[in-house]
């Protein structure tokens, strides 16, 4: 079953650059993933570069990209200047200078989630 989230990855002139995530989205899933395979601005950064994604693993190289991999047209990523700009999925990853912070997107608000 998929669970859809976002990744967001804020840049040095304050917007977010972010992409969609089709598969295993869930925290327990995707945020061990995020914390071991991309660490720093510039590995969040390059993960988003590549558009929105079916599957996130601990390197690019292993990622299933829909542009890269599947040839799809309209998947790059995008940028807005307010997290509440985004369209939510079920789960919302944001690389925020030096850390992931997990948000639930399922009720009306953002609610962090302490991971």
């Amino acid at each position: 079953m998929a669970t859809r989230s976002i990744i967001a990855v804020k840049t040095e002139d304050n917007n977010y650059t972010t992409i969609y995530t089709h598969w295993d989205g869930n925290p327990d899933t995707r945020y061990p993933i995020l914390v071991k395979g991309y660490t720093t601005q510039e590995q969040a950064e390059e993960l988003v570069s590549m558009g929105d994604a079916s599957v996130i693993k601990e390197t690019i190289e292993e990622c299933v990209f829909y542009g890269r991999d599947r040839n799809e047209d309209d998947v790059a990523a995008k940028t807005v200047k307010y997290l509440k700009d985004i369209v939510f999925q079920e789960f919302l990853y944001v690389w925020d200078t030096d850390e992931w912070k997990v948000y639930n997107t399922r009720s009306e608000s953002l609610r962090k989630i302490k991971m």
